[in-house]
Formats: C-alpha cells, structure tokens, sequence
C-alpha cells in the first residue's frame, strides 16, 4: 500500500482480484464452499501485511520491526480459529507473506502467493 510506488494499474489489480474472485464463487457449487475462504485471504493482505506495515514502518523507522509486529498479529489471529496444533503452520505462512511485501511492496502479488497457497490446501484435502 504504498501510495508512491503504487499506480493506477496495480490499484484495479488489488480491488479488481478480490471481486472477480467473489462473483466466480458464486457458481462452484461444493467447490465454491471450500474456496469460500478465498474472500479472507484478500482482507488479511490488507490488514496484516499492506496496512500495519507501512503504518508501523513510518512509527519507529524500521521495515523489519514493522513486519515483525504484523507477522505476530498474523500468526495470533489464527489462533483462535485453527488452535494451538495449525500455530506453527500459519506462522511459516506468515513469515513467507511478510517477507515477500517486504521485499516487493506489491499487494497484489502477496494476495495471489496468499491464493495458491490457501487453494493448495483446500483442494488437497
């Protein structure tokens, strides 16, 4: 969400992605359930990675401490919902997703890495 590497392009990417991804659920029938926790993955980007690390970074100074508190946001979330066992899980995926906006400062980018991860997952089972 950084507002001066971002363009025009890039910003109907981030809100174009999740609406198409919305309106294609609609007709999957059993598959469409299990991809019902496509539209999430699009709001945590959001709220995880795009938002607090680009707040936290202009607090102290630091990227790498700003990624840090949102990593730790991301993995406690998930406590909640998927328990102590999927901890370790939804950590390593949060490191991953933490590091590549890091590195790129590209939503759309994480939000589709987000994509075949989740979708991996909930085709494998």
């Amino acid at each position: 969400m950084n507002v001066k590497s971002s363009n025009y392009r890039r910003i109907q990417i981030a809100i174009g992605l999740p609406l198409i991804l919305v309106v294609s659920n609609l007709g999957l029938g059993s598959l469409g359930k299990h991809y019902s926790g496509l539209r999430p993955l699009m709001g945590e980007e959001v709220l995880f990675r795009g938002y607090p690390i680009e707040r936290i970074e202009e607090l102290n100074g630091s990227r790498w401490v700003a990624g840090i508190v949102s990593c730790a946001a991301f993995t406690y979330a998930h406590l909640s919902y998927w328990g102590g066992a999927q901890l370790v899980i939804a950590a390593f995926g949060g490191i991953v997703l933490t590091v590549l906006y890091v590195w790129r400062r590209d939503l759309p980018s994480n939000m589709l890495a987000h994509f075949i991860a989740d979708g991996t997952g909930f085709l494998l089972r």
